[in-house]
């Protein structure tokens, strides 16, 4: 039997509605997936956050504490960090000046002391963090936090007041942070750790192996490799101050 041309017009008419209602829930599918993608990277980039701003509080610790007897000093320069020039050996203290994870820019904001030395570094993003509790030991204060520019990452000396004021005259509240009791003396990680959670020097000590392990893959396999090294060792450490299970690191 011959179909009609009104009821070909109308089975046309509803695969048509069907093609529109599926290609619908698929992009609401699409935008889901993007936005789960999204928040992972944020996250990523959060938990780099922390371990970055950790080692610059670090380095700069270990600048004061090498300062001559009877003269404590701060860096002048970030890079003073990298190549330490007080004494006849450099000494070293930062690997490197590490980009800002939020921004992709070395240009940190940075908190000074009152005689104009470096005592901390903030980011200059001003997006809204997606992490507001569950900071590691010493950065508890970062709860809640209205920006990423609110994650001060500033040293105080055992004893003293908080670590400066940010340039620019901004009234936020600092942070100051002793780590580990003293940066000289931070405990090396447990060989056999896999939880390691709420343990930061250890989730640093592993992310400080994990960088090393990663420049050296970088050198014989290229920036490709690099790349990929680091946003495993990014990942690893969020699992490490989250509590989760540390995977192997994924080096190419």
């Amino acid at each position: 039997m011959a179909t009609s041309p009104k009821s070909a017009r109308s089975g046309r008419g509803f695969t048509y509605l069907w093609l529109l209602l599926a290609m619908a829930l698929i992009g609401v599918g699409l935008a889901a997936a993007a936005e789960i993608a999204g928040t992972a990277i944020r996250r990523d980039k959060e938990a780099d956050l922390l371990f970055v701003g950790d080692q610059f509080v670090r380095a700069i610790a270990l600048y004061r504490a090498s300062s001559p007897v009877g003269t404590p000093q701060f860096p002048q320069r970030l890079e003073d960090l990298l190549a330490d020039k007080r004494f006849p050996n450099v000494r070293r203290h930062l690997r490197r000046v590490y980009p800002d994870p939020m921004t992709g820019s070395a240009d940190w904001g940075l908190v000074r002391a009152a005689n104009g030395g470096i005592t901390g570094v903030y980011s200059r993003s001003t997006a809204q963090p997606t992490k507001v509790a569950n900071f590691p030991k010493g950065y508890e204060a970062f709860a809640g936090a209205a920006s990423y520019g609110d994650w001060v990452f500033a040293y105080a000396p055992p004893g003293g007041a908080p670590g400066g004021a940010r340039e620019g005259g901004s009234s936020s509240p600092l942070t100051p942070f002793i780590p580990g009791g003293s940066a000289a003396t931070a405990p090396a990680a447990p060989k056999q750790a896999v939880r390691v959670a709420r343990e930061p020097w250890a989730c640093n000590a592993q992310r400080t192996n994990d960088e090393r392990s990663c420049d050296r893959s970088g050198e014989v396999r290229g920036g490709e490799a690099l790349e990929a090294c680091r946003q495993s060792a990014v990942r690893r450490y969020r699992n490490c101050l989250s509590g989760g299970d540390v995977q192997p690191l994924a080096v190419p």
